[in-house]
């Protein structure tokens, strides 16, 4: 934190909580007029339950998130809208791992070195179709998804 780049977090904040919320408010009374209802399906992370050194922007930015998650639950309650929040922890994606270490690559893919069967895109999408197939009735608070190598961010098996 004593170092970290204000643009960096400045980013963040921009895609992470304002661009969440702008999409929110543009789609939220339309789904609420929808037949049936619709779903507002946040993908936070892991990050925004319990913070990493190194990670103090991005974890700010995914506790804004979830809970953003909660206060628009709390506040639609009644109304015919699902809120939902996905929280993926170690998936292995070339775009944020290059994004996070700034375009680093063999950084970058270290973070997955040695680790079996990290999480991966498909991972989460399964997740999200899962969600989204309940019942109307059923609103899926939160889905916490991790690799079985990934106790915490301090606890990783690697082979």
């Amino acid at each position: 934190m004593a170092t970290a780049d204000l643009d960096d977090w400045r980013s963040m904040y921009e895609l992470n909580v304002l661009g969440t919320l702008r999409i929110t408010q543009k789609l939220l009374p339309v789904l609420k007029r929808a037949a049936g209802g619709g779903t507002v399906l946040f993908i936070s992370s892991t990050a925004g339950i319990k913070p990493y050194e190194g990670g103090g922007g991005y974890c700010a930015s995914k506790f804004a998130e979830r809970v953003m998650a909660r206060v628009l639950r709390l506040e639609q309650i009644g109304e015919p809208v699902r809120i939902v929040d996905i929280l993926p922890g170690m998936v292995r994606t070339e775009e944020f791992s290059l994004k996070r270490f700034h375009g680093d690559a063999e950084r970058a893919a270290s973070v997955y070195d040695g680790v079996p069967d990290p999480l991966e895109a498909e991972d989460i999408a399964e997740c999200v179709r899962w969600a989204l197939d309940q019942p109307d009735t059923v609103d899926v608070d939160s889905i916490v998804v991790r690799p079985r190598a990934e106790g915490s961010y301090t606890k990783v098996f690697r082979r």
